[in-house]
């Protein structure tokens, strides 16, 4: 979306790069609250069947697995639909339209391509949380997070700026999977530690 919703783009489609940068946040949101309701109906019975050392171990495994299948695959696309956004919308719609509904796909985490572990991983952390409310933290903090990406392309107000931008993302690849690896890795020392 980056390559696609930035002020310059938005500039030549006589749109409000700030408006459709909030609406994408906002969708993505929304999108990550969405997927949260869904997982919160299965978080509560978990949270009365299973005991909460055996939900922090049952994550611990997730992280895991998340580290491993991240490694093997490395950066290719995991297990899930095979399509991206509708990149006919950004001619089609007002800014907002397609910034909302970008970010809803994206912030629900399973409308597009999965890249790496970490979505199944939150997935299963809403569910391990046991309750409702715990979920829609979850997924609400999934989808701000994956919002406000967006803000990245808040510079690209020339061809140059957008080219910059590309390199920069190309640079930033392997270390956000890493990060990404980190991540899941953290959530498997903060399980052992919750279980000790």
């Amino acid at each position: 979306m980056l390559s696609s919703i930035h002020p310059l783009g938005e500039r030549t489609r006589n749109n409000t790069w700030s408006l459709t940068a909030v609406a994408f946040v906002a969708g993505a949101v929304l999108g990550g609250l969405v997927t949260a309701t869904v997982l919160g109906v299965v978080a509560v019975p978990v949270g009365g069947a299973i005991s909460t050392t055996t939900r922090w171990a049952l994550l611990g495994v997730a992280g895991l697995l998340a580290v491993a299948v991240d490694a093997v695959l490395d950066g290719r696309p995991l297990p899930s639909w095979h399509r991206q956004v509708n990149e006919d919308w950004l001619g089609r719609y007002r800014g907002w339209v397609y910034g909302a509904g970008f970010g809803f796909q994206l912030g629900t985490g399973w409308c597009t391509f999965i890249t790496t572990g970490l979505v199944y991983l939150v997935a299963l952390a809403a569910v391990l949380t046991g309750s409702f409310p715990g979920a829609l933290v979850v997924g609400g903090t999934f989808g701000l997070t994956r919002g406000v990406l967006i803000l990245a392309a808040a510079p690209v107000r020339t061809p140059e700026a957008l080219r910059a931008l590309h390199r920069q993302l190309d640079r930033a690849a392997r270390p956000a999977r890493v990060a990404a690896g980190l991540t899941a890795a953290a959530t498997v020392g903060v399980s052992v530690g919750a279980i000790w």
